[in-house]
């Protein structure tokens, strides 16, 4: 028997299956280098309480602004909260896009600070104590967090 040289030249009764289509990565308008570049550049000099100012009426604007997100994070919260009243899912919705945006505001400042300005804004270290010889000795190693 004599295989097919090119897998096109098989003659099997059924056709291949077709491939899954490639799920594409979630983006929306708001979501470029552009911006990004333009926060992470202005941002270490700008006060915390003003960037976290900016960043509250940023996240109401874009929750305004993205009522697909904005839904989806309702689902995600009732899901979780299921007891929760409307205006509580509401209430807490806000907030998730609020928080998500201080994060931001702090992730485009605090690690181009000093050590020391770092060190005030960090509230535990669970298990440094295992860390520490580490970073003590010259050999490089990996720290994986859940900001």
């Amino acid at each position: 028997m004599a295989l097919p040289s090119h897998p096109s030249e098989t003659t099997t009764a059924s056709a291949p299956l077709p491939s899954p289509p490639r799920r594409k990565w979630y983006t929306h308008s708001y979501d470029g280098p552009g911006l990004y570049q333009l926060a992470a550049s202005s941002a270490p000099w700008i006060p915390r309480v003003v960037r976290f100012t900016c960043a509250r009426v940023l996240a109401d604007l874009y929750r305004r602004r993205m009522p697909k997100e904005d839904a989806a994070v309702r689902r995600n919260i009732a899901h979780i909260l299921p007891t929760a009243d409307p205006a509580t899912v509401a209430r807490v919705a806000r907030s998730l896009f609020r928080h998500f945006a201080y994060y931001f505001a702090d992730l485009f400042s605090l690690n181009r600070q000093p050590f020391a300005v770092q060190q005030r804004y960090l509230h535990a270290i669970h298990n440094f104590d295992r860390v520490q010889p580490l970073l003590e000795s010259s050999q490089g190693f990996v720290v994986a967090t859940a900001h």
